[in-house]
């Protein structure tokens, strides 16, 4: 018959490193959930400064079109407009270019040479 005390002490220590194992499991999820946070957070900002970005778009093009309507007479002004229309358009395309995250490069896989 196997020693009770021997038995009880595997027992405890086996439960102990359980307690353990489960402990370090939920500090990498808790680490995980502040990370995943953090990056929820970040894209929220970027959502609404894209919000904001598209509705400041979608003003100016409303109000060039009203401008336009308003001096169809005026020709300085009219090119005055297509200017600052052409200002905005070349504003806007370079935040698209610089906020495009560029394609990762296709690796190539070696070449193995085959033997003469």
């Amino acid at each position: 018959m196997p020693d009770e005390r021997w038995s009880s002490r595997r027992s405890h220590r086996e439960l102990h490193e359980a307690l353990e194992h489960q402990h370090e499991m939920l500090h990498q999820i808790k680490e995980g959930i502040l990370i995943m946070t953090a990056a929820l957070d970040r894209i929220t900002q970027e959502v609404s400064e894209t919000k904001t970005a598209v509705a400041s778009v979608l003003t100016l093009v409303a109000g060039l079109a009203q401008q336009i309507r308003d001096n169809v007479e005026d020709p300085v002004a009219l090119n005055a407009l297509a200017d600052d229309l052409e200002t905005a358009q070349n504003d806007i395309a370079a935040a698209i270019t610089a906020n495009t995250p560029a394609e990762p490069p296709v690796e190539e896989p070696p070449v193995e040479e085959t033997p003469a």
